[in-house]
């Protein structure tokens, strides 16, 4: 992982109220995680963000850049929600991040800001490293998922479920018949 752009991230939420905004679309994520019948939750790269614990069910928080909850848990959990994450890594770090979330949990939803982000880091680079269409995000994440559906889109965002087949990530899984 770029650990220059995880320390730009560090200062950036020393000094500012940011990567909390998720916390305002939390009655569309509860309704996705309820439908799914989801028990545990991880918001992966959660920011300041409170949303893991505005949720109907037992939520976690993992971010690099925010100290007491920059380890990732080492326990799976029933979904990740990754909301406006994915646009903050460097693309030659996408693979690593996906295979990370795919340890974690079999099913994962994007939520992915298409356009550049308002703010700048510390550097003055733009928040936003990794700014593309939506069709590519569909066809890289397809890459690392079994099955990946967008679910909401709109200009400026997109909502992409991702699943693997069941896998041996930890949990405890039903033996095939």
């Amino acid at each position: 992982m770029n650990m220059q752009i995880i320390e730009q991230y560090r200062q950036l939420h020393e000094h500012k109220h940011y990567g909390w905004e998720s916390e305002l679309e939390a009655t569309k994520y509860a309704a996705i995680i309820s439908e799914r019948g989801v028990n545990t939750v991880l918001d992966y790269g959660s920011g300041q963000s409170r949303l893991a614990y505005m949720l109907p069910c037992e939520g976690k928080r993992y971010d690099p850049a925010i100290e007491g909850i920059d380890t990732p848990p080492e326990e799976p959990v029933d979904m990740i929600l990754c909301t406006d994450v994915l646009e903050h890594i460097p693309d030659e770090d996408l693979d690593e991040v996906f295979a990370n979330i795919a340890k974690l949990a079999d099913t994962a939803l994007f939520v992915i800001h298409l356009g550049k982000a308002k703010n700048k880091l510390p550097n003055g680079d733009n928040c936003h490293c990794t700014v593309m269409p939506e069709d590519w995000w569909f066809e890289r994440i397809k890459g690392k998922f079994d099955d990946v559906t967008v679910i909401e889109s709109t200009e400026m965002k997109t909502l992409i479920l991702a699943q693997n087949k069941e896998q041996d990530n930890g949990k405890d899984k039903k033996a095939a018949d």
